[in-house]
């Protein structure tokens, strides 16, 4: 993966995005330091499905519901 400055990004933003649309991601850094990764979101002809769009199962839990269980802590604080 490709590693540049914010400096470099933000004069060659253009260059880049075109680089973000082939599906390339790249690191940016900022004083030598990483400061985020950036990556494609979706890539149609590769089918890739992003992490937010996949199924997921659902997973069942006993007992009462996590908000009944907050309101309830929080009632009993407040006494």
């Amino acid at each position: 993966m490709t590693v540049i400055s914010v400096r470099e990004f933000s004069h060659h933003m253009a260059k880049y995005l075109k680089k973000l649309r082939s599906g390339q991601g790249f690191v940016l850094k900022y004083r030598n330091q990483p400061i985020a990764q950036v990556t494609p979101n979706y890539i149609p002809s590769t089918g890739v499905v992003p992490s937010w769009k996949r199924p997921f199962k659902r997973i069942k839990v006993k007992g009462e519901p996590v908000s009944q269980t907050i309101s309830r802590m929080r009632h009993e604080d407040w006494r």
